[in-house]
C-alpha cells in the first residue's frame, strides 16, 4: 500500500468531511430583521456570561481579538488577579493603541449557543461589552451577516439563528450611538 504525504492526508479527510456534511447556510428575505429598510447598525447579540445578562455583544468578524472592558469584568465579579498575563497591544477603530491588562477564558452562551472565547481586558471606554471577533466567529463556525441582523451556524447538522438586539441601547445611550455608528 502506498503511503500518503501529509498533505495528501489532509485532501483525504477535507474530501471525506465535504460528503459527511452537506447542510449549507443561507440567508432569505425571511431573515430581515428590518424588512428592506436600509440600516447600518452593528450586529449587537444578548448573551450571558457567569448567569450574568450581557447585551451589546458586538460580533466583529473585521477583529482579531475578542475583546472585554474593564468595567463589565467588575460587574461579572472577576478581579484582575484572575487575569492571565497578557503583553498584547490592540489597535483600536480609532488607531489608537490599547495594552490588555490581562486575558481570561470566559463561557458565553446566546440562546442555544454554548460556547467559550479567550477574551483580552481593556481599559477603555467602548459602544459594546464584549466584542467578538474573527477567534469566536471561526471556532464556532459562525456565519453572520450585518445586512440580516443574525448570525447562524450548525449544530448537529442543523442551521441555528440567532437574532440580533434590535435596540441595543438605552435612550440615553441612544444619542451617543447614533452620533458615532449612523
Amino acid at each position: 500500500m502506498m503511503s500518503l504525504s501529509s498533505s495528501e492526508k489532509y485532501i483525504e479527510l477535507s474530501f471525506q468531511e465535504a460528503h459527511v456534511c452537506d447542510t449549507k447556510i443561507t440567508f432569505t428575505d425571511k431573515d430581515l430583521l428590518f424588512g428592506e429598510t436600509p440600516h447600518n447598525c452593528p450586529l449587537y447579540m444578548v448573551g450571558h456570561v457567569l448567569e450574568k445578562k450581557i447585551n451589546r455583544i458586538l460580533i466583529d468578524e473585521g477583529s482579531g481579538v475578542n475583546i472585554l472592558p474593564i468595567h463589565i469584568l467588575k460587574e461579572l465579579g472577576i478581579t484582575t488577579g484572575e487575569l492571565s498575563e497578557s503583553c498584547l497591544l490592540i489597535q483600536g477603530s480609532d488607531q489608537g493603541r490599547h495594552r490588555s491588562i490581562g486575558s481570561i477564558i470566559l463561557e458565553i452562551h446566546m440562546e442555544d449557543l454554548r460556547s467559550s472565547a479567550w477574551i483580552h481586558m481593556i481599559d477603555v471606554k467602548t459602544s459594546y461589552n464584549i466584542l467578538l471577533g474573527k477567534p469566536w466567529v471561526h471556532e464556532n463556525r459562525i456565519v453572520l451577516s450585518s445586512y440580516y441582523q443574525c448570525l447562524k451556524y450548525l449544530e448537529g447538522g442543523i442551521e441555528r439563528k440567532i437574532v440580533a438586539d434590535d435596540d441595543p441601547f438605552t435612550k440615553v445611550e441612544t444619542h451617543f450611538a447614533d452620533a458615532k455608528f449612523y
